[in-house]
């Protein structure tokens, strides 16, 4: 089990707002202090920290690359990255132009570092479902 896990607790939360957006919020204890995180809206439930691959909201095209910075960017992903306090608790919210399509977005996963280009974020540390 991955140390950083067992120490987390943490909610994520998300629904639409007005205008066809939606709102995630997300807030973590128990990680590291002063320490960056990635976090992402991901297609799959939760299982053994997987959750799949990240939610786009224009899926990248067959042939193509989930990384393509064209689809993996925080307007056609929700990211949420987050910077921890002295005391190892992180808060990180967005809004994006877009409501996921029903069923293909269901959990958050933290990622080990702070998202870069094409959506890296290293691996998978933590993972919470998310019901839309």
């Amino acid at each position: 089990m991955n140390p950083i896990a067992s120490t987390m607790m943490g909610t994520a939360e998300g629904f639409a707002v007005a205008g066809g957006k939606m709102r995630l919020v997300l807030s973590v204890t128990g990680l590291p202090a002063n320490r960056a995180f990635g976090s992402h809206l991901h297609k799959l439930k939760c299982d053994d920290n997987k959750a799949g691959g990240h939610y786009q909201n224009v899926p990248f095209p067959d042939g193509g690359s989930a990384s393509d910075p064209a689809f993996a960017n925080p307007a056609n992903e929700a990211w949420l990255d987050f910077t921890t306090d002295a005391a190892g608790a992180g808060h990180a919210e967005t809004t994006v132009d877009w409501v996921p399509r029903a069923g293909q977005a269901n959990a958050v996963i933290i990622h080990d570092m702070k998202t870069a280009d094409g959506g890296v974020a290293g691996a998978k540390l933590a993972c919470t479902n998310i019901p839309f």
